[in-house]
């Protein structure tokens, strides 16, 4: 419809017979029917609609009734063609109110606006090749080329065998192969040092074609620019993080570890050599990863001067320095019976002048034979005890003036070294007095490191790591002893054996509802294994690829889900049957038990967090890849157990701190299983060691 309009209102402004031919020529456009009668309808019934109120025109036949149109429309109240007046306030540049629609432009198979010559995809070049897209206008003729550079099918390929491996196919032209009797592997003529596709360099490479004639050895370097396998990646971490791999060579990689200035790679607490105590000590490495402050002693174990020096004689000879406490002496003295210094010539209270009397004190170092009645010490009182005599725990009577007595000297039989559970029984140099008993000195000094808690709280750069550590018991139950008593009822009606050599898949009767269970630590090497604990147990969760939790937790959320069923793994149980998990509390208080003058047990321990401190024995051997130790704990390493670690870098003599789970071996299920300290995924619930000297 807007043709027309347009050549109307551009009449208004324009010659009139011009117009008029121009508006004729638009309207026979129009006309279905080119050979009809000259007298006939020249618009055509689909073309031009003429309103009934048109003039007359000489040259255009109106129709009153005329039929819709597609393609003009005019307004019922236009002049005739030959009568066109303009509008007074038109603007004079008809050209400028021409209304035009173009349409939206219509995007090409490549995205551009114009016409291709010939449709992507479509075949070209004789069904060769296939149109592409060249730009978003343009297209051409992609031909894939065989081997040989041509577009036909080979029937083999270049360079394979032919007459029974005389020769090889070789390309005559683009399309074509010929079997070149005396051609090599690669297509040419000479000799070649290797047979392209065969290893090469001790199986590091193969030959491969380098022209025609020759061939090179393809070797597939590894990082470290040689050939073997490396054992990791230079520039990822190693031992837990604690150092990072490095090329050894090109075909070796070592874990390098930044050093201590002790030799280790822990943080110390003090660097060795610098002042400590306010300057009354120095720091001294005792380990690869331990410093202590070195205090020079004195002789009575404290940091002071003293008077004098102990056993050295005091008061002219009369006494001896003795240690009172850790920074002072005294001057022992000895006193004899009469409260003096002095040797006597008698003792007090024997007889004299042929028992006719007895000696008697005469001040602190004299004594005199008195005749009359008078007491051993010249008084005339009865005395409670003989000056002399024993009395109390290996002491003896000595005077106190004229008329009295005091017992000096006595000990405590239960803890003198010199008199250990009766007088003048003394215990060795490398023994000591206790309960009466004299017992060897223990030289164990594995004391826990007590302001380590793993994965509990911090975690010190510890992944998964949360809650507030606590020795108080767990008071919640959460449903996880409900699941310890189904398992055990089924597990009744097997034997250990049965037990120990398959997988048990136990599916309960009813599903049990778990109810804010703490998870008390998240294993290292997988993140999706926990732990978790209630006041009933404490319980091993494995989450599968294919039913992941839909919240990772950390070490003291509070979790809750519903079992349908448990997996007991050779002896192990594995609550993997799960749904519904959800997190409902996040760092809450974890349980830890603080073992120290008790033996691990089984029954009390498995799957509960324990905090203990041992000392590994020089007794090791390898353990599903482990390594294992007998560990030495207790407050004089009476007790032991297993420590299973998968670390490079513990040595026999260190002292190991370890907080995490007690497991067992054999597995808890079976007769015979013994709790142990299991660290074999590596460093994974944040145990701590160190050496002792």
């Amino acid at each position: 419809m807007r043709p027309l309009s347009f050549g109307i209102r551009s009449c208004r402004y324009g010659i009139v017979g011009v117009c008029v031919l121009f508006f004729l020529l638009l309207t026979g456009c129009g006309s279905e029917d080119p050979s009809a009668d000259s007298d006939a309808n020249i618009h055509g019934e689909n073309d031009v609609e003429i309103g009934p109120d048109a003039g007359p025109a000489d040259d255009v036949e109106s129709i009153p009734d005329a039929g819709p149109t597609d393609d003009v429309e005019t307004v019922p109240d236009a002049a005739p063609a030959d009568d066109v007046e303009t509008e007074p306030d038109a603007d004079p540049d008809p050209v400028d109110d021409v209304e035009t629609d173009t349409g939206p432009e219509l995007e090409n198979a490549c995205g551009g606006t114009e016409e291709l010559d010939a449709e992507p995809g479509e075949p070209c070049e004789d069904g060769a090749g296939q149109w592409g897209c060249d730009g978003e206008n343009e297209v051409v003729c992609e031909i894939e080329e065989n081997a040989c550079g041509g577009t036909e099918e080979l029937d083999v390929e270049p360079g394979e065998p032919c007459e029974d491996g005389a020769g090889y196919w070789v390309c005559d032209g683009d399309d074509e192969l010929v079997c070149d009797i005396d051609a090599n592997a690669c297509g040419g003529t000479a000799e070649l040092d290797g047979e392209p596709g065969e290893s090469c360099e001790e199986g590091a490479g193969e030959w491969v074609c380098d022209g025609d004639d020759a061939v090179v050895c393809e070797v597939g370097e590894n990082a470290c620019g040689g050939t073997a396998e490396l054992d990791g990646e230079p520039g990822e971490s190693c031992e837990g993080g604690a150092g990072e791999w490095v090329c050894d060579g090109d075909d070796a990689v070592v874990c390098e570890v930044d050093e201590n200035a002790c030799g280790g790679t822990a943080e110390l607490d003090g660097e060795p050599g610098e002042s400590c105590e306010e300057g009354a000590g120095e720091w001294v490495c005792i380990a690869e990863n331990q410093v202590v402050c070195e205090i020079e002693e004195n002789a009575c174990g404290g940091t002071e001067e003293l008077d004098g020096e102990p056993g050295e004689s005091c008061e002219d000879g009369s006494g001896e320095w003795v240690c009172d406490g850790d920074n002072a002496v005294v001057c022992d003295i000895e006193t004899n019976a009469c409260g003096g210094t002095e040797e006597l010539d008698h003792e007090p209270g024997e007889s004299c002048n042929d028992d006719a009397g007895q000696w008697v004190c005469d001040g602190d170092d004299t004594v005199t034979c008195a005749e009359d009645e008078s007491n051993a010490c010249g008084g005339t009182e009865e005395l409670d005890g003989e000056p002399g005599t024993e009395c109390g725990d290996c002491g003896s009577w000595e005077c106190d003036g004229a008329d009295a007595v005091t017992c000096t000297g006595t000990v405590d039989l239960q803890t003198d070294d010199e008199h250990c559970g009766q007088c003048d029984e003394a215990c060795s140099s490398e023994q000591t007095c206790n309960a009466g008993q004299c017992e060897e000195v223990s030289t164990f000094a594995c004391e826990v490191d007590d302001e380590f808690y793993g994965q509990i709280g911090t975690g010190d750069e510890i992944d998964n790591a949360g809650g507030t550590p606590t020795t108080g018991p767990f008071t919640h139950h959460s449903g996880l002893g409900d699941i310890i008593a189904e398992v055990e009822d089924v597990l009744d009606g097997y034997s250990s054996d049965e037990i120990s050599n398959q997988v048990i898949d136990i599916e309960f009767d009813e599903t049990i509802e778990i109810d804010g269970a703490t998870v008390t630590a998240v294993e290292y090497r997988s993140d999706t294994n926990y732990w978790l604990g209630d006041a009933d147990a404490g319980v091993y969760f494995r989450a599968h690829e294919d039913n992941p939790v839909d919240a990772e937790p950390s070490v003291g959320d509070r979790v809750s889900f519903d079992v349908d069923g448990v997996e007991i793994f050779h002896g192990t149980l594995q609550l993997n049957d799960y749904s519904d998990w959800t997190i409902i509390d996040n760092d809450t208080p974890v349980s830890f038990i603080e073992l120290d003058d008790q033996q691990l047990d089984t029954d009390e321990h498995y799957g509960r967090i324990v905090r203990m401190a041992g000392e590994l024995t020089d007794t090791s051997w390898s353990c599903a890849g482990d390594t294992c130790f007998v560990m030495n704990y207790g407050p004089n390493g009476e007790y032991e157990t297993t420590f299973k670690t998968r670390s490079s870098f513990v040595y026999p003599g260190d002292c190991i701190t370890y907080i995490g789970p007690i497991k067992s071996h054999p597995r808890f299920y079976v007769d015979g299983a013994e709790a142990q300290v299991d660290a074999g995924d590596g460093p994974n619930f944040g145990w701590d060691w160190h050496s002792v000297d």
